[in-house]
């Protein structure tokens, strides 16, 4: 599985762990991400050695670069799942058509399959998800009401960017109006009126 540094680092509320990981495979350089046990050292000028099974790789701490600079974050995709038809920010969608889904993209070239996201759609989801590789969230059967899909991203360095957010809303349908409602509460007042009147003119006669 390639080679790993433990880093010490303070704990927060995101990583509570006191050390961090990092692992360097083949997408960093390694030959192989199969190591020989015992082919490592740390030469005079305190480069690490380690063999793999496809020949020898030495890291340089003192050449290291580190780009803690949060990646461009993207929402690719956003649509309505039925039919595809494309959701803007600020869209309302109508009470037939209120299943979304979202495909998002950190722009990070570095160690792709390591990037994650988390994802909450406000007004639906209580509390961001947590972390995963997926970069595609669908929801069906939203009520009517507003909403903001809100994602973050974070790199193999563990760099955050986002949250990048686009908001819409879903429309009741036309029988949970208000004008529907009232029209409900007329007719029941209308029924018991009439009810009303028939019982009156039943004890008259």
């Amino acid at each position: 599985r390639g080679v790993a540094r433990l880093t010490h680092h303070t704990p927060t509320p995101d990583d509570p762990a006191a050390f961090s990981l990092t692992s360097f495979t083949t997408d960093d350089g390694l030959p192989n991400n199969e190591c020989n046990a015992g082919a490592s050292t740390v030469d005079s000028d305190g480069r690490i050695w380690a063999g793999t099974v496809l020949g020898a790789s030495v890291f340089d701490p003192a050449r290291e670069i580190i780009d803690y600079t949060p990646s461009p974050l993207r929402i690719e995709r956003s649509a309505v799942a039925s039919n595809g038809d494309a959701i803007a920010d600020g869209a309302e969608l109508a009470y037939d058509r209120n299943a979304a889904v979202f495909e998002y993209a950190l722009l990070s070239f570095a160690r792709e399959s390591d990037v994650q996201y988390r994802t909450q759609l406000v007004g639906f989801d209580d509390e961001p998800s947590g972390w995963s590789t997926d970069f595609k969230k669908e929801y069906v059967n939203l009520p009517a009401g507003n909403y903001t899909f809100t994602v973050w991203g974070r790199d193999h360095l563990s760099t955050i960017s986002g949250p990048v957010a686009l908001s819409f809303s879903v429309r009741a349908a036309p029988w949970r109006t208000w004008w529907a409602i009232a029209l409900y509460a007329l007719a029941i007042a209308g029924l018991a009126f009439g009810l009303l009147q028939w019982r009156l003119r039943s004890l008259r006669k």
